[in-house]
């Protein structure tokens, strides 16, 4: 939700933001319609992606990306690269500001800010997992 929040800053710098995600399409568009994403998650079922990027977190649920941020220049030239964790991460306005700041190389960014799951997310998580004990065990 935090690049939700921030999309009109990344808009500003024409900067374009896509989601990654190791869920079937239509797992990802109900997800991407319930948070209110205005940019679309797309889907790396066979989780090619997320290993070429070495993001795949295999411990969870056969396989999920791990939280992470690619800003990638118009050359193709990865600029920043930050692999958080679902409690900590760098927040998307200090992404935005470098983006805005146009610098060329990394900042140096701050410690992740820990992010403490709401009942929201706790009730997302539960139902998620419930929707996902429901689809395998079939």
């Amino acid at each position: 939700m935090d690049y939700r929040d921030c999309f009109s800053r990344f808009a500003e710098t024409g900067a374009t933001i896509a989601g990654v995600s190791v869920d079937p399409p239509t797992v990802s568009a109900a997800i991407r319609q319930e948070l209110a994403l205005p940019f679309p998650i797309l889907s790396d079922v066979h989780r090619k992606v997320v290993k070429q990027w070495g993001i795949l977190n295999p411990r969870e649920r056969g396989g999920i990306a791990q939280p992470s941020v690619f800003v990638i220049d118009r050359d193709l030239r990865l600029r920043f690269r930050s692999t958080d964790r679902s409690s900590a991460r760098i927040p998307a306005e200090q992404i935005a500001a470098l983006l805005l700041n146009g610098e060329q190389a990394p900042p140096t960014l701050p410690s992740p800010q820990r992010r403490w799951p709401r009942l929201s997310d706790w009730t997302r998580a539960l139902r998620n997992a419930i929707r996902f004990r429901r689809q395998h065990s079939s």
